[in-house]
């Protein structure tokens, strides 16, 4: 659209004339729109043909959230004889406020009849964010550095190309960022592999940027193929000594999706097991065998995998269930991390009642051998419910939440669903019973059996002999019978 046009030593109509470059349309060229004080020395530099006037001319600024035009500079004057028209807040051919939004966002040029004839798009834009720029993106740069055309007023229609960040910037006279060393470095772009392209350019193709000087032989990009057990290796912290890199793994998906945001399934080789969070919600169920490619991530002393793609391949049964005592995961929980586990006779000793429906919390649990946390999700069908008034047994996801290094504490357990209850468990021993009152008639339940009849629990080891739920009899009389009993 805007290129130089080179004119050489011309003849019209018998004359002679010595050309010069000469430019189609002017084009932003370079720009500040972040300083380091408080963005009142911004600008921005216009490159045209000396002469030309820019009057009815604007600069438009576009939000790249939501695309709308937050900001229009009316442009007014001449570009002078350097070829170089500089708007800005403290100094310039023309004064006015060119404090432009940080990015993600775009810069527009749009001549005297309102048309779009430069654009430039600066930052990492995500997929439903609006890119007003030309090709790709060009970088963010920090306070006081600008984005810099080079070579100087060059134009390919591509601002990931065109434009670098200049530390030096040179408002009203030509560019001097060395656009031949702009580093390079491994861009992994999803669906197509690596590339060595500068950060603009990764950023522009939607891709990771590795780093300066990064390669793609061996492929940085390609999915190690492991085992659950080979992820979930830490280091002496508590922390994944593979955090961060691509890996792809397999497994058996044994909870419920704990997020009604994204997913937040555990999975298990029958070795180990591990959290795949992340990505487009997938509609996954209890014993669906899924590859899983992603990175290694971490939450809070949780080894996660942040999901790439996940994909079911099968079926197959959920390894029984790890059966530990309370004190076993409160003090060597990591090992049992996003792994099906079974708590066998514990009662609550904190946290008197499950949550509110809708809410999360946290209870105390104890089988005897030291204290535990179990935490009720919203996102199951536990909150809001009757909370257990006994012993009972539970099976529930191994999880930790820990905020410090060294990763050793914080460990909890957490139910999938009501049906890991039992609550009548025989290895617990007995039920406490009680009388149960039901209407008049007195029968020697457990509270739980109570509460189905339905009926009123006289409490543990309360009997119906004498029956607590008699009716005091009632009689019947007029007014006047009563008033006459008291005259007799």
């Amino acid at each position: 659209m805007k290129h130089w046009l080179r004119t050489g030593f011309f003849a019209i109509a018998g004359l002679a004339f010595a050309g010069t470059a000469a430019l189609a349309q002017p084009v932003i060229n370079e720009a500040v729109y972040d300083d380091a004080g408080g963005d009142d020395e911004t600008w921005v530099e216009i490159k045209g043909d000396a002469g030309l006037d820019l009057t009815g001319y604007t600069l438009v600024g576009v939000n790249g959230n939501g695309g709308t035009e937050y900001m229009t500079v009316d442009l007014v004057g001449l570009i002078p004889a350097s070829g170089y028209f500089v708007v800005g807040q403290a100094f310039g051919d023309q004064i006015a406020d060119t404090d432009f939004q940080n990015g993600p966002d775009s810069i527009l040029l749009r001549d005297a009849a309102g048309a779009t004839i430069d654009a430039v798009g600066y930052g990492s834009f995500d997929p439903d964010e609006v890119f007003a720029g030309e090709g790709t993106p060009t970088v963010d740069p920090g306070p006081d550095i600008s984005i810099a055309r080079c070579p100087d007023g060059s134009d390919t229609d591509n601002n990931g190309a065109d434009f670098f960040a200049d530390d030096t910037p040179t408002p009203g006279s030509a560019n001097d960022v060395e656009c031949a060393m702009v580093p390079m470095g491994a861009c992994c772009v999803p669906g197509a592999g690596c590339q060595v392209v500068s950060e603009a350019d990764c950023n522009g193709l939607g891709g990771e940027y590795l780093g300066d000087d990064t390669v793609c032989d061996p492929d940085p990009c390609a999915y190690q193929q492991l085992t659950v057990c080979e992820i979930m290796e830490n280091d002496m912290n508590g922390f994944p000594v593979l955090f961060g890199q691509r890996v792809e793994t397999e497994g058996v998906v044994n909870s419920i999706n704990f997020s009604n945001t994204t997913n937040e399934y555990s999975i298990t080789d029958g070795g180990c097991c591990v959290t795949i969070f992340g990505g487009d919600m997938a509609a996954l169920n209890i014993g669906d065998v899924v590859l899983v490619t992603g990175e290694v991530d971490f939450f809070n002393g949780l080894t996660e995998v942040s999901i790439d793609d996940v994909a079911v391949i099968g079926t197959d049964a959920v390894p029984a269930a790890i059966e530990v005592s309370t004190n076993d995961l409160a003090t060597g929980g990591e090992i049992y991390e996003s792994c099906l586990i079974k708590l066998t006779c514990v009662t609550i000793t904190d946290g008197s009642e499950f949550p509110a429906d809708g809410s999360n919390g946290n209870l105390t649990v104890d089988d005897g051998s030291g204290p535990t946390t179990m935490r009720i999700d919203k996102e199951t069908d536990i909150d809001g419910t009757a909370t257990p008034g006994g012993a009972f047994s539970v099976l529930g996801i191994g999880g930790q939440f820990d905020s410090s290094s060294p990763y050793d504490e914080g460990y909890q357990m957490r139910p999938r669903s009501l049906a890991d209850f039992t609550l009548d468990d025989p290895d617990c021993g007995p039920m406490r019973e009680g009388a149960c009152c039901v209407e008049e008639m007195c029968e020697i339940l457990t509270e739980d059996e109570c509460a189905a009849r339905p009926g009123v629990y006289q409490g543990d080891d309360t009997v119906c002999d004498p029956n607590p739920c008699d009716i005091v009899p009632t009689i019947e009389r007029s007014w006047g019978q009563i008033k006459g009993s008291f005259k007799n």
